[in-house]
């Protein structure tokens, strides 16, 4: 067992992913998370977690939040989560996990992983025949329902390794909620090897993406800098399309 230190928080986990666990620590792993983390989820706040991996931003937002929803569909990482979790028997009371992928519909989800389970990249994208599994699903209302809109804020953290595109147009029950902020992890590269295809194809998906979210502000996430955007958030009121990026995304609502 090993305990993590990083701000204020403290937590346990296995002695695996030292290599991980050390970047971690010394903030040279996506730095700009903790600090949106730490600016918008209180003790109030309900925390979806679409894409947990092993628990590192579960475990850090538990520490606040007052209710953790962790989804991860790849079964060798939800054990870690699962391990990981019961080392964190103060927090393990508030956080809730689901083994299921998110999906627009309750189909089974076939899933696979770049290079194995558990490696942090499990994708629908990366499903082949010879290396693939297939998963429950969970829709977004779903999650809601499960809240039963009982929390008077809400966040949302997204990073399912290209899928996000095909499921934000998806996310009009979760918009809805009240309070509820957005970080959503784009994966351009992942959705077409060819750059030339990639940028026209990664357009027109992410006009479709955003599409749902007019009103909001949004930023450009990068590792170490959070960014607001007028000209990507004009696009967004405008219902037009975006040219790719390799970043993540912000989007909060202020009249909310």
């Amino acid at each position: 067992m090993r305990q993590i230190k990083i701000r204020n928080k403290f937590f346990n986990v296995t002695n695996t992913h030292q290599d991980f666990w050390n970047h971690y620590e010394a903030e040279t792993w996506e730095k700009s998370t903790f600090d949106i983390f730490d600016r918008f989820i209180n003790a109030d706040t309900c925390f979806f977690d679409i894409g947990s991996w092993m628990g590192p931003t579960a475990l850090y937002a538990a520490q606040t939040a007052k209710k953790v929803i962790c989804i991860e569909a790849d079964p060798v990482a939800f054990q870690e989560l699962q391990d990981n979790i019961a080392l964190n028997p103060s927090l393990g009371s508030k956080i809730t996990i689901i083994n299921k992928a998110i999906s627009s519909t309750q189909d089974n989800v076939r899933m696979g992983a770049r290079t194995a389970q558990g490696d942090s990249m499990s994708s629908a994208l990366f499903s082949s025949d010879t290396n693939y599994w297939e998963v429950e699903a969970v829709t977004p209302q779903q999650l809601v329902d499960k809240t039963k809109n009982e929390y008077s804020n809400y966040f949302t953290k997204i990073d399912i390794e290209g899928g996000e595109y095909n499921l934000m147009p998806h996310l009009q029950s979760l918009i809805d909620v009240k309070n509820n902020t957005f970080f959503i992890s784009l994966h351009p590269k992942f959705i077409e090897k060819n750059s030339f295809i990639r940028f026209f194809k990664t357009a027109y998906l992410t006009q479709k993406a955003l599409l749902p979210f007019k009103g909001y502000k949004v930023f450009l996430v990068r590792n170490e800098t959070v960014d607001y955007s007028y000209w990507v958030s004009q696009l967004v009121a405008w219902g037009v399309c975006y040219l790719p990026i390799k970043s993540g995304l912000l989007l909060h609502n202020p009249e909310q």
